[in-house]
């Protein structure tokens, strides 16, 4: 019981240093789930272009915009003394496997 509440106390401590880090638009915490997610958004340098290859041809194409990447987390009653928190991220731009 005491490591739980000193789990407790702990993810405290981090969700409160995240939130003193990253505004509201940014960061979104469920306090009730011990979850939350991080909204990063990707800056491309100017001039950003990609390769795309086709069956018959290179084309080269400029890429002003992509969507942002989410970081999403949750505490397990277990972390952080016996386990990490559960982290995922999700883009449109990316499959599970990158």
């Amino acid at each position: 019981m005491i490591i739980f509440i000193m789990n407790k106390a702990t993810q405290q401590e981090e969700l409160d240093a995240l939130r003193s880090i990253f505004d509201e638009t940014s960061l979104e915490i469920n306090d009730e789930c011990d979850e939350g997610s991080l909204l990063v958004d990707i800056k491309l340098p100017e001039n950003f272009s990609i390769q795309h290859h086709t069956d018959k041809q290179e084309q080269i194409r400029q890429v002003h915009y992509v969507p942002p990447i989410y970081l999403r987390f949750q505490y397990l009653s277990t972390y952080p003394s016996d386990s990490p928190p559960n982290v995922k991220i999700e883009c449109i731009w990316l499959n599970d496997e990158q």
